[in-house]
């Protein structure tokens, strides 16, 4: 190689250090309805004209989140992500481009790049691998919380809880309109009285619910509908429910039953008899210990064994003296 291939060579090396060490890799878990937080920290600290967060597996030319010209682009923005994705730190201090997703559901998974860019210069500097873990498993008896957020600057106005495999004429499994929670009408038969608002205040946009003593029957997928301000109703989480075939947390069976039931009772059979056994055998010993109880060993009261011998004495002399003698 010449000098000048070698310093080509060098720069080239230069620059393929220099990407990799200023992309980074993240992997983040999180349930259904947390808040995560995308990191995107540019090491150049530099001020940030364009911040593009990106979600290739869609194949889309609009973007989870890009900012341009000092402001948010929305109609850049996919529709799944209206109102859930905002900086990090809106002055940007730093570098940083990080953003905040919302309430995220299992359609969230996949991988977020972000690239960040001054003037002509735009660089790849995170990619994140979320991964939104969609089920939530319990065993029967048990009480789970179906998480859900909503908007928090607006009234929730209609909140729907479904199943996937049942239609609206089925009915519902929670459904609740300007905060009256008095709308059983609508609700399946077998969800009443076993679903509640797990906070009634619906404080920072909360739609959570809580369901009580599941069972096997209650497994499958559960879609959190919210309707604010003049907007229509629209998915903002689902989440798939497994209860697992087993004995509950209160004895019970699978299906709600009292599989420990007739143990229960058994043991407390086995429990008496024992007494029982116990008792009789405890009345033989003392029983032995006493001695006989025949008539022979009774001995009678001093006056009465005085009257007696005075009878048998006057009967004896009776029987021993010489009969009458009867005259012709």
């Amino acid at each position: 190689m010449t000098s000048s291939q070698w310093i080509l060579f060098f720069c080239l090396i230069t620059c393929l250090l220099h990407h990799a060490a200023a992309e980074e890799q993240y992997e983040i878990k999180a349930e259904p309805g947390e808040d995560v937080t995308l990191q995107c920290q540019d090491p150049r600290k530099v001020s940030i004209e364009l911040i593009k967060w990106s979600k290739p597996d869609l194949k889309s030319e609009k973007y989870v989140y890009l900012f341009r010209d000092g402001s948010m682009c929305i109609p850049c923005q996919l529709e799944c992500y209206r109102d859930r994705v905002e900086l990090k730190d809106p002055e940007m201090k730093d570098g940083d481009a990080s953003v905040i997703l919302k309430n995220v559901n299992i359609n969230d998974t996949g991988t977020y790049e972000c690239y960040v860019g001054h003037g002509q210069d735009v660089q790849l500097i995170s990619i994140i691998n979320l991964i939104v873990e969609p089920d939530v498993t319990a065993k029967p008896g048990e009480d789970v919380t179906l998480q859900c957020q909503g908007p928090r600057d607006e009234a929730v106005l209609m909140l729907r809880w479904t199943r996937a495999d049942l239609t609206a004429e089925d009915g519902y499994v929670f459904f609740m309109r300007e905060k009256h929670l008095s709308y059983e009408k609508y609700q399946l038969e077998s969800y009443r009285g076993r679903v509640e608002m797990k906070d009634p205040e619906m404080k920072d946009g909360d739609v959570s619910v809580i369901l009580k003593n599941v069972n096997i029957n209650d497994a499958g997928t559960y879609e959190c509908y919210v309707g604010h301000g003049g907007s229509y109703l629209k998915v903002f989480n689902t989440i798939n429910l497994t209860v697992e075939p087993g004995t509950n947390k209160d004895g019970g069976d699978e299906d709600g039953g009292d599989e420990d039931g007739g143990n229960t009772t058994l043991n407390v059979v086995v429990v008496l008899v024992l007494f029982l056994v116990v008792g009789i055998v405890g009345f033989w010993f003392y029983k032995k210990q006493r001695g006989p109880t025949d008539q022979s060993s009774y001995q009678q009261p001093p006056e009465q064994r005085t009257e007696l011998q005075t009878v048998q004495t006057d009967s004896a002399a009776e029987s021993s003296s010489p009969a009458p003698f009867k005259q012709q």
